[in-house]
């Protein structure tokens, strides 16, 4: 019962105040105030329609995103903290999935039928991949006659895709993204053991927004901006309050709306 009034008022709220933001306008430009509230009205309909659709549609995208993102992070912390060997188990395994594949010392071989020998190469470093790096993994496969040469790493120099282009071998280098997209989500195979690293708290432009647009914030603007319509009234040049009042309803309905800076945050006592 509670959740369901909280959802009427939240509802009547947004209403009315996008029904404000037209009737001022409206009002304005149209003498008759019967006629002004119907188009306001009409309008309201349209525009909360309108917010509804979009922001289910970016809500969806955001969750989606944010949840690769945070997948992406998980498994490459789990091949950097992880010991090599079950880096390279797991290759392996992810492998198997779909070809013949034999598991060496430090790399996977995949060998097709029609002959063709591909080394699936784990390299995890902290820091970016290098070329002498690159010229390592060559040297440990140079005897196999291979055609195609694809390493995993975290992060590589820009370099290194440059050098790579100039070797006569075939080379692939994935970083963390590249590999998640290109392999892990190709052959629906992810580490099962994940390790998540607490993130920084960083005072940035997002930070100074979610200040500004956060539902606290709702009351303030609403409450300016009835002052600046109600002074509309009182002066004769009265566009410029308008405007202001317009403005405020505005910042007042997207910290309202707006979820991306609303979050719950759940704090433990003990």
């Amino acid at each position: 019962m509670k959740f369901s009034i909280s959802s009427i008022f939240s509802m009547l709220f947004r209403i009315s105040l996008i029904f404000l933001i037209c009737f001022i306008w409206a009002r304005y430009y149209i003498e008759k105030l019967y006629l002004a509230i119907i188009v306001s009205a009409l309008a309201t309909i349209m525009i909360d329609v309108f917010i509804k659709i979009v922001s289910t549609k970016h809500q969806t995208t955001l969750s989606i995103k944010k949840k690769e993102l945070e997948k992406i992070e998980e498994c490459k912390n789990s091949f950097l903290f992880g010991e090599e060997k079950q880096t390279l188990d797991f290759y392996y395994k992810l492998a198997k999935k779909k070809h013949e594949a034999v598991k060496k010392k430090e790399y996977v071989l995949v060998e097709h039928v029609n002959g063709e020998k591909i080394v699936l190469f784990p390299f995890y470093t902290y820091r970016k991949f290098t070329i002498d790096d690159l010229i390592v993994c060559i040297n440990k496969i140079k005897n196999i006659g291979v055609t195609k040469l694809v390493i995993c790493t975290n992060e590589y120099e820009t370099a290194v895709s440059k050098f790579a282009d100039k070797m006569s071998l075939k080379i692939l280098i994935l970083n963390c993204e590249q590999t998640y997209f290109k392999l892990l989500k190709v052959y629906d195979f992810y580490p099962e053991k994940v390790i998540e690293l607490k993130q920084s708290q960083k005072n940035t432009i997002k930070d100074l927004l979610a200040y500004s647009l956060n539902k606290k914030r709702t009351k303030g603007y609403f409450l300016a901006s009835c002052i600046m319509l109600f002074s509309s009234f009182l002066v004769k040049y009265n566009l410029y309050y308008i405007i202001f009042s317009t403005l405020l309803l505005i910042l007042s309905l997207i910290s309202f709306i707006n979820p991306k800076f609303n979050k719950k945050i759940s704090e433990n006592i003990l």
